[in-house]
């Protein structure tokens, strides 16, 4: 995104209040994501997601009981303030690519090892949070 604003100028489509909304979508990914990392250092187990098999358990109490990847929302959050603070319109169109790249080479893995996990039963919380986004499950 930072490349697409550097070398593609602002369309004008937004908005300049774009500025002000963009701040505030920052700080609420920011803090969905603090929140998730803290719900996991509570639990002591691993945030890393590239070792998902360090687990020690499923997370399903705080942020996690509304979302099952809080932290990647987070990080959309974070991206859509991104193109709303920076103004460029073009950049809505790598929003599906990420979401595209998050579940299907970091969110299904995980869930693969956590699901061969007999500590973690990722199947039934799947199930509980029906067939909703990976990224936000009420």
């Amino acid at each position: 995104m930072w490349a697409i604003h550097q070398f593609i100028p602002n369309q004008g489509v937004l908005f300049e209040a774009g500025k002000f909304i963009g701040i505030g979508l920052m700080i609420l990914g920011g803090s969905i994501g603090v929140l998730a990392i803290t719900e996991f250092a509570r639990r002591s187990t691993t945030v890393n997601p590239h070792k998902p098999e360090n687990a020690k358990e499923l997370v399903t109490t705080g942020v996690y009981q509304y979302s099952r990847n809080p932290m990647y929302l987070g990080l959309l959050i974070a991206l859509m303030a991104m193109i709303l603070y920076w103004g460029n319109s073009i950049s809505l169109l790598l929003l599906p690519g990420f979401i595209w790249y998050m579940n299907e080479f970091q969110i299904k893995p995980e869930e693969e090892i956590m699901g061969r996990n007999s500590r973690m039963n990722i199947w039934s919380i799947k199930r509980k949070s029906g067939a909703g986004s990976e990224f936000c499950s009420y």
